[in-house]
């Protein structure tokens, strides 16, 4: 089954950069959908002067879901709590998890059922968004599949740093690339 790869044009503005480099990201995420057996996976990014995260690329991830979940604010849901506290963060079930009530609504009219999510950091420790694997039951990622995620954020993060032309930090000025 070809995977359904959707880019946003909220997350496109943030993440400006050539179109091989948001093909590639498409390819990332796939592929960590892919290695965690996950029936989705997103990656969504910091819009620093909402404090919220907006979605970039999903795939298989229902519009619905990303509709109703809305922007995230850092430090809600799973993918806001990863972020604000930079750590990963797990909903083993949406249904049933306190700390996943405000987008509960979202996994009630989807098939998605528990995620777990990893923080994407610059070189610096700033926020860049955060990577998500999704699932359609209850579940809770192996050791294995959480050291994976954390692989796969810091190869984003390092080719979002490495390709964007301009780059808005929390700690500082937009990155400008060096002349070779």
């Amino acid at each position: 089954m070809t995977p359904n790869v959707t880019f946003f044009p909220e997350g496109r503005q943030i993440i400006r950069g050539s179109d091989a480099m948001h093909s590639a990201m498409g390819s990332f995420i796939s592929l960590a959908m892919e290695a965690a057996g996950a029936d989705a996976a997103s990656f969504f990014v910091v819009d620093e002067a909402r404090q919220v995260l907006v979605p970039y690329v999903t795939v298989n991830l229902p519009e619905a879901y990303v509709a109703k979940c809305g922007p995230v604010a850092l430090g809600d849901q799973c993918c806001g709590r990863a972020v604000l506290h930079k750590q990963q963060w797990i909903v083993s079930d949406m249904l049933i998890d306190p700390l996943f009530a405000s987008a509960k609504a979202a996994a009630e009219a989807t098939p998605i059922r528990a995620a777990f999510s990893t923080p994407i950091l610059g070189t610096s420790g700033y926020r860049i968004g955060s990577v998500a694997c999704h699932f359609r039951e209850p579940h809770t990622p192996s050791t294995s599949d959480l050291i994976r995620n954390k692989l796969w954020a810091e190869l984003i993060a390092h080719t979002v740093e490495e390709n964007r032309e301009s780059f808005p930090r929390a700690d500082g000025p937009a990155r400008t690339p060096t002349a070779a």
